[in-house]
């Protein structure tokens, strides 16, 4: 029979080994359970809820940016236009000295001599207002590359040889006004 000394080493032994064992498994549950614990926390709708809202506030904010930056190239094209509108405008071509010339009658806008006899009305736009003329006889310096300019190039004050007597004609209030 075995003695009781032989016994009490047995289940000294037993009793380190299931302390060892339990505190293994005990270790291992809670691993487990930690592992499943963070991925119930990763498929949580909160979690899931915090992330979509950090997806749409960087999508806003990405947006924003892009909207500022369309906004800010669409103002400097308008910007941009407008300059060129400006640079443009027969209002800045009056006031570099040029006249508009129209048909009293009709308001026709005149663009050749051959548009007016002598003694029809004239309108003279220039640049601060109007004022109305009556055609006298043709100049005999009219040449024909003034057929293709642009209807505001049509009175020049202050120009050298016929156009210059014009100018003085029309200061001192004589009246004609064909084109130049």
């Amino acid at each position: 029979m075995p003695d009781a000394s032989a016994w009490r080493e047995a289940l000294a032994e037993t009793h380190e080994r299931l302390t060892f064992l339990v505190a293994q498994r005990l270790q291992g549950e809670g691993e487990r359970l930690r592992v499943r614990g963070h991925a119930l926390e990763r498929a949580s709708p909160a979690r899931r809820i915090q992330l979509e809202r950090q997806r749409v506030d960087d999508t806003r904010h990405s947006l924003e940016l892009r909207l500022a930056h369309v906004l800010a190239l669409h103002q400097e094209h308008l910007r941009g236009a407008g300059l060129r509108l400006h640079a443009l405008s027969p209002l800045r071509t009056l006031g570099r000295g040029f006249a508009e010339v129209r048909q009293q009658r009709d308001g026709a806008l005149v663009t050749s001599v051959r548009q007016v006899s002598p003694g029809d009305g004239l309108t003279v736009r220039v640049a601060d207002g109007s004022f109305a003329a009556i055609a006298g006889p043709r100049l005999e310096e009219a040449t024909a590359d003034v057929e293709g300019a642009s209807p505001l190039v049509v009175l020049k004050r202050g120009e050298a040889s016929s156009a210059g007597r014009r100018g003085a004609a029309l200061d001192e209030g004589e009246g004609s006004g064909g084109p130049a």
